[in-house]
């Protein structure tokens, strides 16, 4: 007698991105907006709360999480609905060998709803031509349709009786596989895209990272995480789109070569090659798995260990992009995979270009 096999999980999530599942609450009776009867998965090494988003498009089951807020400074163990007032309750405390970043030992939060509008997305679906988001709020059109604004990476894990899993291409290797994105369609109510993205196959992790902004002007940026087990069609009129054949052509524009050095080039830069995915540009709360770009250039930082500090100046940025292993910033040397080298790939000007656009982002706080 063989055990029976291992169930899939709905999504596979990068322990980078959450080490430490605690527990899952269903919002039934909430009174939490686009959150209301949906589902919510708490972490505690990174004190987080993400919301899980169900993709019931095939047989299969399958979903994708998207975080909500980092603001704990206590590690969250579990959570309820409070039937008074409809919102969510977390609490938590540090538990004696369990690891955690949270600041103090434990404590008793709410999230509440506070009526303004969500930039998260209520609906993240991987089909054969692509991916569809969709949004509760307009979406400012001229960003939407921009390819360049969203970024995607996919990767395998190997199960074994050891703990973790190496980040692995498609033929093995240790590493992740960027897929391009042809083009993007903003559906006629605004508030939904569609991604153009050629050779989408089913694969244990996909990662969709998008800079957008809404209509009315706020900028926002997000990743999402799932496993793609079944790539249904997508139907363009179904889904609200109109009209519109996908283009999954090459854009031979995309990856354009040298243009004079500049910021607003190094941000150009940042969204086409993906950086975007792993480093936020501004003060946000979710989760990336690299370091924030906001407030980097002139700081200190301590590496991994402990022991050594260095200043982000132009030369280790530089080393940054080239040689990413050569100075680990503490509390990133746990990641499945380390970021991939940029020598070959970015030019001596472009590389220019992101240390003249890391210097922009100064941190005003």
């Amino acid at each position: 007698m063989y055990p029976a096999p291992v169930a899939d999980p709905l999504t596979w999530i990068p322990h980078a991105a959450n080490a430490s599942s605690m527990s899952q609450v269903w919002l039934f009776g909430a009174r939490m907006g686009p959150l209301n009867d949906g589902l919510v998965y708490i972490g505690f090494n990174n004190p987080e709360l993400f919301r899980i988003l169900p993709n019931n498009r095939s047989p299969k089951p399958q979903a994708a999480v998207v975080s909500i807020t980092r603001a704990f400074d206590f590690p969250p163990l579990n959570g309820s609905v409070n039937p008074v007032d409809g919102q969510l309750y977390i609490a938590g405390f540090q538990i004696l060998g369990w690891g955690t970043t949270a600041t103090r030992l434990a404590g008793l939060g709410r999230v509440r709803y506070t009526g303004v509008p969500s930039t998260i997305p209520r609906e993240v679906a991987p089909m054969a031509q692509g991916v569809l988001l969709r949004f509760d709020v307009p979406l400012d059109p001229t960003k939407a349709v921009d390819p360049d604004n969203y970024s995607l990476a996919t990767w395998h894990y190997k199960r074994t009786y050891q703990y973790g899993s190496p980040q692995l291409k498609a033929d093995g290797t240790p590493g992740i596989d960027r897929l391009p994105t042809s083009s993007a369609y903003l559906s006629k109510d605004g508030k939904s895209v569609f991604i153009g993205v050629p050779g989408m196959t089913p694969v244990m992790q996909l990662r969709i990272g998008w800079s957008l902004a809404t209509r009315a002007g706020q900028s926002f940026q997000d990743t999402a995480y799932t496993t793609p087990y079944e790539l249904p069609r997508f139907n363009p009129s179904a889904e609200g789109f109109g009209d519109v054949r996908v283009n999954l052509s090459a854009r031979h524009g995309a990856m354009k070569a040298d243009a004079p050095a500049s910021a607003a080039e190094g941000q150009r830069l940042y969204q086409a090659y993906g950086c975007i995915a792993c480093h936020a540009i501004d003060n946000t709360s979710l989760t990336k798995l690299g370091p924030t770009w906001k407030g980097l250039y002139g700081s200190q930082r301590a590496l991994a260990g402990g022991v050594v500090r260095t200043i982000a100046d132009d030369v280790y940025i530089r080393q940054s992009i080239l040689d990413p292993g050569a100075q680990i910033v503490e509390g990133y040397e746990r990641g499945e995979v380390s970021m991939p080298s940029y020598a070959g790939v970015l030019t001596d000007s472009q590389i220019e270009s992101i240390v003249l656009f890391v210097k922009s982002l100064k941190d005003n706080r």
